[in-house]
């Protein structure tokens, strides 16, 4: 039984690959390349797989699912993008004559680092099975009041680091003229209010069946938003407010109230458009806000929302373009993540710039003897490059397998949607895709951030509870 439908999942997933990219093709939407090739090759891997976590019982809670969706717009949809829009990469002082040969070469790699992640996943995770939690983490009512301290705590420092910077208007000039410089730990306290606000919604959500009517959601998502922009928002970071939102809607729909498609569909539009003005307002530095008569409309050429900032793609080959031209960069074997990680200790600040990644894209992209700092976002496959060369930079797929892997079977492990556990699965979650488009430092201010904080908060909030029968792995309110 089972062979026949993976049978059919192949031939389905076959079939959907040649319809779309005939599509494509008939309507002059792509070329008959190389790249296209290992396109449609991946586009059948990642289909099989998508059908595959569809006929588990938990498949909202896998991470592979998400990544699949991130790996098929990456290694489908961009190239694609890219060379139908003639949008590449912005602000490059040396372009290539042809990109083609360079997706052909980006596009194999890739299809390397998707039956990396998968062969290696299915060593991992047949190698033990899962057994549940045989206790449960509720939420203590007597220590809620910690939430709530911890809530008042961080807007009274967000509402201090307005007044340094003179006020809403002096908060924007500030992040203009890249004024925060300093503010890093203070922020990790500051900007965590939108994610204390959610834990306590769910919380609150177990006991009061009121949270799940619809008017109620929307008014709590409308006031998240708010505090998003309050709580960082300002500032230019446009993935602090839509994680964070993100991670609420997959809490809601797990464990709250399941959202239907045009839910669904409203929040895609709702995520593109805060994604486009968004990056308006980031790349002209706030004048966009500032200046009444401020102009965006060249601004508006520069934003490939689409391809340039939900995949690393036209990055990733202009790293291979730049090795290809400059035969004096040597791959720094590690050194990059060494320097990512030494940001965030007292150690020698001056070390961690010499050889972070920064300093190693901004030798490999402008050459060693600029004086200026390339501070581009890479993602796991760029960065790599940057510390093994091209051919063997896939090899970091092993490591991100293992991790990801870990954090499904961890996600299995939750038997009930009332364990205080269950509401760092959509954060763990979102921290995938960080793994995948980013790059360690931004992956280990993440998990600094937002992840142990809550899992902090958690521990301390806590009631253990015994569950009667452990073996259930059915999901469900106790």
């Amino acid at each position: 039984m089972n062979s026949n439908i993976r049978q059919l999942e192949v031939g389905k997933s076959i079939s959907i690959s040649l319809l779309l990219f005939t599509i494509l093709y008939v309507f002059n939407l792509i070329q008959i390349e190389i790249y296209s090739i290992f396109s449609f090759i991946s586009c059948i891997i990642l289909l099989i797989d998508i059908f595959y976590i569809f006929r588990q019982e938990k498949w909202v809670l896998n991470p592979f699912l998400y990544l699949d969706i991130f790996l098929f717009f990456t290694t489908v949809f961009a190239p694609f993008f890219h060379f139908y829009s003639k949008s590449w990469l912005s602000y490059i002082y040396i372009h290539p004559e042809e990109w083609t040969p360079l997706a052909n070469k980006l596009s194999a790699l890739y299809l390397c680092c998707i039956l990396i992640l998968f062969f290696i996943r299915t060593i991992f995770d047949n190698k033990s099975p899962t057994r549940y939690y045989s206790t449960i983490y509720i939420a203590n009512p007597k220590k809620l009041k910690y939430i709530y301290i911890l809530m008042i705590i961080s807007f009274l420092l967000q509402t201090y680091i307005y007044f340094d910077r003179g006020g809403v208007l002096g908060y924007i000039k500030s992040y203009g003229e890249e004024g925060f410089s300093g503010y890093g730990a203070l922020f990790l306290i500051s900007e965590l209010f939108p994610l204390l606000f959610i834990l306590l919604f769910y919380i609150k959500s177990r006991k009061k069946s009121s949270y799940s009517k619809w008017v109620t959601i929307y008014l709590f998502l409308f006031l998240l938003f708010v505090s998003c922009i309050y709580f960082g928002g300002l500032r230019g970071s446009r993935s602090n407010t839509l994680w964070t939102l993100f991670n609420a809607v997959l809490l809601i729909h797990f464990s709250v109230k399941k959202l239907g498609k045009n839910h669904l569909i409203l929040i895609a539009i709702l995520s593109f458009g805060f994604l486009y003005y968004g990056k308006i307002y980031k790349i002209s530095r706030g004048d966009v806000i500032l200046e009444n008569n401020y102009s965006f409309q060249q601004e508006l050429k520069g934003t490939d929302i689409l391809a340039g900032d939900l995949s690393r793609y036209s990055m990733q080959a202009y790293i291979i373009y730049m090795y290809e031209r400059n035969n004096d960069y040597n791959p720094k074997t590690g050194l990059t993540y060494i320097g990512d990680l030494l940001k965030f200790t007292p150690i020698d600040k001056e070390l961690a710039r010499q050889i972070d990644k920064v300093s190693a894209g901004t030798e490999l992209l402008y050459g060693k003897n600029t004086l200026s700092r390339s501070s581009r976002v890479y993602g796991i496959l760029g960065e790599s490059m940057l510390n093994f060369g091209i051919m063997l930079s896939p090899i970091i797929f092993v490591l991100f397998s293992i991790i990801v892997t870990k954090i499904k079977k961890n996600n299995e492990k939750i038997s009930t949607v009332s364990d205080l556990r269950f509401f760092l699965i959509p954060i763990l979650i979102n921290f995938v895709i960080v793994m995948f488009n980013s790059d360690l430092d931004n992956v280990f201010f993440f998990f600094i951030k937002r992840i142990l904080p809550m899992i902090l908060m958690i521990l301390l909030i806590k009631k253990r509870c015994v569950i009667a029968d452990s073996t259930n792995g059915r999901l469900g309110k106790q």
